[in-house]
């Protein structure tokens, strides 16, 4: 199953770490298929897009499969240095264990998307001022609605140390006006926008 499941999956596709609410066994015996790489499962009401098969396959290919899952992700408490794939230490290797854990206790997480009676567009943007200890740069994040359906979200370093909290605001502030931009434009283009 697991290099089935492989072969399917894009190389560049990587893992959302948002959750969702779990899937109910009912659920999961819906019909199923692969889009792009995702796993589609059609549930009452809507669909709902799964990576468990790439999870599995992770687990499997790391030897983690029958690992004791966990519910958080892991809380970085000490500086993790960026050099850590050339000389890993113990340290990292938990790290890493840990959000492999984390992965199995999220497997049956998903994104469900349903009917929406609203078609506008909501975003929501937050930086985290000077966040990493390293470096000192802040956080971007956002998220974008369709309706009621989650469409887009990030949560990335930014490029550049933002000399206040305001600045690491506005930053945030940009990338997600430059997110709804290009979805507007998206929705245009496939004429599902008029506004």
């Amino acid at each position: 199953m697991t290099s089935l499941c492989w072969e399917m999956m894009p190389r560049w596709l990587t893992l959302s770490y948002v959750a969702y609410p779990q899937l109910s066994r009912s659920e999961t015996l819906a019909h199923r298929g692969f889009f792009l790489g995702i796993e589609t499962i059609a549930v009452d009401g809507g669909l709902v897009l799964s990576q468990r098969c790439y999870m599995t396959d992770i687990l499997s290919r790391s030897g983690m499969v029958d690992c004791k899952p966990l519910a958080t992700p892991a809380a970085v408490t000490q500086v993790v240095t960026p050099s850590f794939m050339h000389s890993p230490t113990n340290d990292h290797w938990g790290l890493l264990k840990w959000v492999l854990r984390y992965v199995k206790g999220t497997l049956d997480y998903g994104l469900r998307l349903s009917a929406s009676s609203s078609s506008a567009i909501h975003a929501f943007s937050e930086s985290d001022w000077t966040g990493c200890p390293i470096d000192r740069k802040s956080t971007t994040e956002y998220a974008i609605f369709l309706g009621s359906n989650l469409i887009s979200w990030l949560s990335r370093k930014q490029r550049t140390v933002a000399r206040s909290s305001t600045e690491a605001e506005y930053k945030a502030l940009v990338d997600v006006s430059a997110e709804v931009t290009w979805v507007v434009s998206l929705l245009r283009e496939l004429d599902l926008h008029s506004g």
